[in-house]
């Protein structure tokens, strides 16, 4: 590991803050609008916190108000400042009963004032200047889980438990488009694309991602995560994870893009999946050249070139990240082999674009195209974990062909197994880096060298390769949803998990 690498480590880290309270029951949801943070709870209760003009706010984001700043592993044991809501909003489903709220989003052109909410198959619109719902929109068939609103602020969509996903335009208050077999089991997430305006992604628990031009509609591509998974476990040692655990099938369980002023990154799409593993893949490059392919409606078939959003197969759209020889970079595989998750993930976020002086990079990745150094991601589950992944420099890494290995064997000397939450890493796999003999450091190798994929001993000893984690917090209970935000210069990570408030962490980013 270079030793900007091994400080940015050091120095990052993801600090407690605050607990945002108010619900009485189990908190499903939760979004930034502006300094707010609007969540949802199971008894149908939107709540509404303004962080900014909250009392605690202003200590509350120096080192003080939570005592020294902790490590990379920090814990959410301090005593934290609570924050109690401005209001209250009780949201009912299509039978005028309290329902769920499983999803919020906020409009981009307006995030302090208007906010959607899935309670039930019903999507309400509300106001965040009165707390009143405004406008309700019915035409999910069954109970709706995931809501966007795309860049401009016109369109919104929501999939629901029938697999579909429906289009509303917000400047006519009424139904654009409605998707139907979008998935053939639950649509968990949907997301627009900022810089293709008629892209939506969707992801589902039938285990693919897809990619519409809902103009039409029609289905672009289908990613198909077994097919996915199947190819990074064939692949080992290629800068990517193994794919996730092989008993827990790659559900979808939510989809995020980059912030729409992250221009550099606006082409990737992030996937938290059932079996443990993030993945981060190009939308712009077809599932076939991708090792990823799924099934697709007719247009495919006629070739993804046509189409506002097809790319054709093999072809690499300007500005996609690409490997040593220009060919297609596959997508990245972020799992427990890589110091991430060792449960099903439950949400991932973007962070807010930053400037990539924002925090040290992993290796040089100027000969290569990724993203910026800004081109961070949160991710979240059932372990009850939150870790902050490097985007740009794991990319970066697999580009220059080195591998990227898990941080925690440096401090095990290179060797990891069940206790780390990674069993059977400590034996020797094809294409899998291999630990020698320990020192003070740890060190690891590769016998891949075709494509320079060497994790071995640098000249002063230290372990050699990217590492993707950047810091991680444990977070004490099972994570429902998170949302980012920046504010006052800092940025915030707010967690709704199985618990009655929410809880907001400040990321402290390593110089």
């Amino acid at each position: 590991m270079s030793l900007a690498a091994e400080n940015s480590q050091a120095q990052c880290s993801i600090v407690p803050t605050y607990k945002l309270k108010g619900h009485q029951s189990a908190v499903l949801c939760c979004t930034s609008a502006g300094s707010r943070v609007v969540s949802g709870a199971e008894d149908g209760v939107l709540l509404i916190h303004d962080i900014e003009s909250a009392p605690c706010a202003a200590s509350s984001f120096s080192a003080e108000s939570t005592g020294t700043k902790p490590g990379p592993n920090a814990s959410t044991t301090t005593t934290l400042p609570s924050l109690k809501p401005l209001y209250s909003v009780s949201l009912r489903g299509a039978d005028g009963q309290a329902a769920a709220v499983a999803s919020v989003a906020s409009n981009p052109l307006s995030p302090e004032t208007s906010i959607f909410a899935a309670a039930g198959s019903l999507v309400q619109h509300v106001d965040l200047r009165t707390g009143a719902v405004v406008q309700t929109y019915s035409n999910s068939k069954d109970e709706v889980n995931g809501l966007c609103v795309n860049a401009k602020g016109a369109m919104l969509a929501a999939g629901d438990d029938a697999g579909e996903a429906q289009v509303y335009d917000l400047t006519a208050g009424r139904l654009f488009k409605s998707i139907r077999n979008v998935h053939s089991n639950i649509c968990s997430s949907v997301a627009f694309r900022a810089h293709k305006p008629w892209d939506l992604l969707t992801g589902g628990l039938d285990c693919t991602l897809a990619k519409y031009d809902f103009s039409r509609p029609k289905c672009i591509d289908r990613w198909d995560m077994n097919a996915l998974t199947a190819a990074a476990a064939g692949s080992a040692g290629s800068g990517s994870g193994g794919g996730g655990q092989i008993f827990n099938p790659p559900f979808v369980h939510q989809l995020t893009v980059p912030p729409a002023d992250n221009q550099s990154a606006c082409h990737w799409v992030a996937a938290a999946r059932g079996d443990g593993a993030v993945v981060v893949l190009d939308a712009d490059v077809s599932s076939v050249a991708s090792g990823a392919s799924g099934p697709t409606t007719q247009v495919v078939a006629r070739g993804r070139a046509g189409g506002r959003g097809g790319a054709a197969h093999g072809t690499m759209p300007r500005g996609s990240a690409v490997g040593k020889r220009g060919e297609p970079m596959q997508p990245l595989v972020l799992d427990r082999d890589l110091g991430g998750h060792t449960m099903p993930v439950c949400c991932v976020a973007f962070a807010p674009c930053s400037s990539p002086e924002g925090h040290a990079a992993v290796l040089d990745t100027s000969k290569v195209v990724v993203p910026a150094g800004g081109c961070r991601l949160y991710s979240a589950g059932e372990d009850r974990r939150v870790i902050l992944w490097d985007v740009g420099a794991a990319l970066g890494a697999r580009a220059a062909g080195m591998p990227l290995v898990n941080p925690r064997a440096v401090a095990c000397g290179g060797r990891l197994g069940a206790a780390d939450g990674v069993e059977g890493l400590s034996t020797p796999q094809r294409g899998e880096a291999v630990a020698r003999e320990p020192n003070s450091h740890g060190t690891r190798a590769s016998s891949n060298e075709e494509e320079g994929a060497v994790a071995g001993i640098n000249g002063d000893g230290r372990l050699k390769g990217g590492t993707a984690v950047l810091a991680e917090v444990q977070h004490g209970r099972k994570v429902n949803q998170l949302c980012c935000m920046k504010l006052g210069g800092q940025e915030l990570v707010a967690v709704a998990s199985v618990s009655k408030f929410v809880m907001v962490y400040q990321t402290h980013l390593g110089t």
